[in-house]
Order: structure tokens, then C-alpha cells, then sequence
């Protein structure tokens, strides 16, 4: 079969008029009729998939007669549900009979669209649509194989699909009666089910960012057409499907950076918002828009622009937080009441989370992304919704929520920051806060204990805080945790040692840390910060040293040397700094004249 394909190709039996002009339109009618009379012949005879699927490919590029187009389509589409046929829609180049063909009834769509005259293909509009969704769902079938897949890439697939996004846009579907647009939302469903698919793959993502090769569009992209189909004056976003299917899109694209700015802006913000609140009852489609603005806000610029355009939907992001918070503390209330940690307990503790929860958590990174905004978390942290998070984190247990813990610990951590903030209702409850998170200190999750500490960073310049911490053996964990391999913790252990180090009443914080080797550790930390050139770490360690040293503390001779040495390469470091200006540099130079002094008075 393919023997023949490719010698009507080399004969120029498979050409158009149009494309032809030296032979005339009776000779190449009489040619297409007798070509598709011997495939009707040959399929009718061989009986075979293999056979039907080929000569499909070939009547697509040839016939204009409604009746043959509207069977064919309908005969590929259900031969594509087949996963057994994928490889001869590859062999016999039908996809790119159906991609050339989607191009011509598009074509003719969209000529009908603005005037009388005729196009190629003889098809009523009722017909065109048909025709043009049983196409692309054969695309959609068989392009779920990766071969097919590659093979549609190589055609400029991903650039001929959103071409055919953006034909179905221009003919403003907003203005279509109900049966037009049911059948131009289940065509756009199709081509964003494969676009979906190009999306999942990393060797084509860049291609949603190419500009289209044609002069008339060379300034749009792929992702630019696919972002207008969630607009509202598209007329679109009552399909839930298809939104569904942009949001997965849009999803996997906000995973690659070159990506995300092409996301945001006003408008794009604004429909995604929109869609939130349209579709708050729907977890998938939540799930996906939360992650996509999550990642939108996951940095501040420079401007602050996407956390001022998404902070127009804060309201409603945090009453929705509120609500699927409430949804999880029922559920969990549910559980105990129906038998505490037998069947429900195993259920909690299974692989995967609840969609209630994923989307809980995706709002709680999302809310907690928009605190790092200062214009914006200011008016955040006002919002009691909030106050939920504490009541998640009472009665979840971690084992079975890491995921959710770690988020709502991680957006405490960001709240808490606002301390000036009269109207901060985590503040409010920051007792509790600290009775809460003192046990995941030791929490075998290194980001859970990161997060922790950077909540009692904040925290601790509060008395009451630094007395729980003191009763419930906190500033014995935070000693302990200047030994944990990972920097981030022990960067963070350090801080809050200083605050409970450098406030009135540290002496009992400083007993404790004595107790517990702290001084050798901060000197190893201090030099291996030093070693590394870490700047931060080491100003932070010596900060922390310096509160402890306060007061005149005694140190051994060995201890003496190394405290000597370390901040004399301390010295030499700030001294060898390329930017002798660099606040890090000036700190930890001043920082070592400070720890000098205080060694010198004590040890004298």
C-alpha cells in the first residue's frame, strides 16, 4: 500500500488543481474518481485495517465529495480507537493527510465565514464541522503513541494544531447558536487533548514558544492562542472539559521557566482567577490553575507584577482556602469519631492524598506565595481564613500529610514575617504556633525542619516564644541542629540561637547551649563557613557566637585557638572579598574585630 502511495505521489496523481494548473479540473476529476472507485474496491476486497486505514489516508487528499469525506473520517476515527493500528497511521503517512486536511476545511471554513465564493471541498457547514472532529479525534487516538507522537512533531504538529485553534478563535465563537458551538468546543477539546500530549513531552515544549512561520502570524504563539481559549470573551470557558484540557497545558508548561513569563501579565491572570471561581467545585481544574498561579508567584520581581495581578482574586483565593481547610478538618474529625487509627488511619495513610487535600495544598503554596509580596502579604495576614492552617496542623499527623504540613509550615513561616502587622491573626495564635511546631524540629523531612525554624525565626523575638521554647527543650533542639549535615538547617538553627542568644534574659537560653557543646559547634560551623566562603552562614554563626560569648564567658585554651584562628581567616576572607562594599563582607569583618574584643576581656 505504500508502494502506491508513493507512486501516485511521483505520477502527480495525488496533486490539486490549484496546485497544478498545467493539467485541467475535468482531467483531475476524472483521475479522483477513479482513484477513490479502486480504494473503495481495494478495502472492499482486502477487508484489513491496515488496507482501510491507508486508502483513507490517500481519499483524504483527493476527494471533495461530502458523502466519501464524512465515512472516511468517521471510519479513520474509529479504526484510531484501535491501539493495535497506531503504527499504520505512521507507515502511511495519514497523519499528515489528516493535518493537511484539517488545514483545507479550516480553509473553508473560514472563507465561507467572510464570503459567497466556493472552496475545494463540497461539504455543507453541518458537514465541515463533522468532518473536521472526526479528523482530529483519529489525530488525538493515535498520536497517544509516542512514534505517532514524534512523527506529528517532525510535521510542525504542534504549530498546524494551535493554527487550527486560533482559525476556530477567529470566527468568534461566542456569537455561534448552541449546536455550532457544542461542535466547535468538542473540535478545540481534540486539539487541546493532543496539544496536552506535545506538552507532557520536554522535547517540545520550547516549540509552544516558537512564533508561527507564517507572516501573518508571526507574532503569535502556540501558547499565546492556547491562553485565549480561557478567556471570557471567547465564549468558551463553560466547557469544562476544555478548560480542563488548556489548564493541563498550562500546568505542565509552568514546570520550565522559559515558559512561566509568558503565563503571566493582567489578562492571562485575570482569566485564571476567573476560572477559580467558576470552577471551585471542580478539583482536577483547581488542582492545575492553582499550580499554574503558585508558580507564577513563586518570586518576586522587581515590580511585584504577577503578585499584585493575582492579589486582585486574594479574597477569594482565601475564602476558598478556608473552605477545603474546613472540608479536611471534618473529614479528619469523621475518621477519629468512626474508630481512630484502624481503617480510617490506613486509608489517611495510603500513597495517595485525597483530591480535597491536593487542592488544599495547592492554595496553601499559592496564598503563602502571594505573602512575599509586602504590599500584599500585609493585607494577607489580616484574613482570619487563615487561622484554619493552625487547626490542620493539630490534627493531621504528619506521617500521613507530610505534603499538607510542610505547606502550611512553609506559609506560617512567610505570615509570621509581618510582626509589625497589628491585625497578623497568625501572630494572634503564636503560642500555639510554637507548641506546635517545637516536635517537627526532629522531623526526619529536611525542608519541614528548614520551614520550622524559619517560623520560629520570626517568632522568637517574642519573650513568650522564647519561654516555650525554653520549657519544651526547643533551644536544646536548635543546639542539636547546629550539627545537621544540611546548611539550610543549620543556617536557620543559628538565627533563631541568636535571637534567644541577644534578647533580655538569654542567660538560662545560654546555660543551655553550653550544656550542649554549643560554642564548639558554632566555631565549626563558623569555620567550615568560612572554609566554603559561605558569607551568610559565617556572619550568622558569628553573630550567634557573639550573643553566646556576651557576658564574658570563659573558653578553654584548644577552644581559644580555634576561635583565634577561625576569625582570623575570617578577617582575611573579608579582606580578600571582590566587593570590599558587600554588606556580608563589612558584617563579618566587624563581626570578627566584635568576637576579638570579647575573647581578649574574658580571657585576659
Amino acid at each position: 500500500m505504500l508502494r502506491v502511495l508513493t507512486a501516485l505521489d511521483d505520477i502527480g496523481w495525488m496533486s490539486h488543481p490549484a496546485e497544478d494548473s498545467g493539467r485541467g479540473k475535468k482531467e483531475w476529476k476524472k483521475r479522483r474518481k477513479f482513484i477513490v472507485s479502486e480504494m473503495v474496491k481495494w478495502m472492499d476486497k482486502v477487508g484489513t485495517a491496515e488496507v482501510a486505514i491507508a486508502a483513507c489516508g490517500i481519499v483524504l487528499r483527493i476527494s471533495q465529495e461530502e458523502r466519501i469525506l464524512v465515512n472516511t473520517c468517521k471510519l479513520l476515527f474509529k479504526l484510531s480507537k484501535n491501539e493495535k493500528n497506531d503504527a499504520h497511521f505512521r507507515t502511511f503517512r495519514v497523519l499528515e493527510s489528516l493535518l493537511l486536511f484539517l488545514d483545507s476545511c479550516l480553509a473553508n471554513c473560514c472563507t465561507s465565514s467572510t464570503s459567497a465564493s466556493s472552496s475545494s471541498l463540497l461539504l455543507s457547514d453541518s458537514a465541515l464541522w463533522d468532518v473536521m472532529i472526526s479528523s482530529t479525534g483519529a489525530l488525538k487516538n493515535a498520536c497517544s503513541d509516542e512514534k505517532n507522537m514524534k512523527t506529528l512533531g517532525s510535521l510542525s504538529g504542534i504549530e498546524k494544531l494551535a493554527l487550527a485553534i486560533e482559525s476556530v478563535m477567529e470566527l468568534n465563537p461566542a456569537e455561534f447558536p448552541d449546536e455550532r458551538l457544542d461542535q466547535a468546543v468538542q473540535l478545540l477539546i481534540h486539539l487541546t487533548t493532543t496539544l496536552r500530549d506535545f506538552a507532557s513531552a520536554p522535547s517540545h515544549r520550547s516549540l509552544f514558544l516558537a512564533p508561527f512561520s507564517s507572516q501573518s502570524a508571526a507574532t503569535q504563539t502556540p501558547l499565546n492562542v492556547i491562553l485565549r481559549v480561557i478567556r471570557e470573551d471567547a465564549g468558551l470557558v463553560g466547557s469544562e472539559e476544555l478548560m480542563l484540557n488548556v489548564s493541563r497545558i498550562l500546568s505542565k508548561l509552568s514546570l520550565y521557566p522559559e515558559c512561566v513569563p509568558h503565563l503571566g501579565g493582567a489578562e492571562n491572570v485575570q482569566a485564571l482567577l476567573q476560572l477559580v471561581v467558576r470552577y471551585q467545585d471542580d478539583k482536577p481544574l483547581l488542582i492545575r490553575i492553582c499550580f499554574v498561579l503558585g508558580t507564577l508567584t513563586a518570586d518576586v520581581g522587581e515590580d511585584g507584577g504577577q503578585h499584585l495581578h493575582v492579589a486582585k482574586g486574594m479574597e477569594d483565593l482565601v475564602a476558598l482556602l478556608g473552605l477545603y481547610a474546613g472540608v479536611e478538618i471534618e473529614k479528619e474529625d469523621d475518621e477519629n469519631d468512626d474508630g481512630g487509627d484502624d481503617a480510617g488511619g490506613e486509608e489517611r495513610g495510603g500513597s495517595q492524598n485525597s483530591e480535597n487535600e491536593d487542592v488544599l495544598v495547592k492554595l496553601i503554596r499559592l496564598v503563602a506565595n502571594l505573602a512575599l509580596d509586602p504590599s500584599v502579604g500585609a493585607k494577607l495576614v489580616g484574613m482570619i481564613e487563615l487561622e484554619t492552617l493552625l487547626t490542620e496542623i493539630a490534627c493531621k499527623p504528619i506521617e500521613h500529610h507530610e505534603e499538607l504540613i510542610l505547606n502550611i509550615v512553609g506559609a506560617l513561616a512567610n505570615f509570621s514575617f509581618y510582626g509589625d502587622c497589628g491585625t497578623n491573626c497568625i501572630l494572634q495564635r503564636r503560642l500555639e504556633i510554637a507548641t506546635l511546631l517545637i516536635p517537627l524540629l526532629m522531623h526526619e523531612n529536611v525542608e519541614t525542619v528548614v520551614e520550622s525554624a524559619r517560623v520560629f525565626g520570626n517568632l522568637s523575638r517574642e519573650k513568650a516564644v522564647r519561654d516555650i521554647l525554653l520549657c519544651h527543650r526547643g533551644t536544646e533542639l536548635f543546639t542539636i541542629l547546629l550539627d545537621h549535615p544540611g546548611r539550610d538547617v543549620v543556617f536557620q538553627a543559628c538565627g533563631v540561637l541568636m535571637n534567644l542568644l541577644g534578647q533580655a534574659g538569654a542567660e538560662e537560653h545560654r546555660d543551655v547551649v553550653f550544656r550542649n557543646q554549643g560554642l564548639a559547634k558554632l566555631v565549626d560551623v563558623f569555620c567550615s563557613a568560612v572554609d566554603a566562603q559561605d558569607m551568610p552562614l559565617a556572619v550568622v554563626a558569628g553573630k550567634t557566637m557573639h550573643n553566646l560569648c556576651t557576658g564574658g564567658i570563659v573558653v578553654g585554651e584548644t577552644e581559644l585557638a580555634r576561635m583565634e584562628q577561625a576569625l582570623d581567616s575570617a578577617v582575611e576572607l573579608a579582606d580578600s572579598w571582590s566587593d570590599p562594599n558587600d554588606k556580608h563582607s563589612i558584617a563579618l569583618r566587624d563581626l570578627a574585630g566584635r568576637l576579638a574584643l570579647d575573647l581578649l576581656e574574658a580571657n585576659s
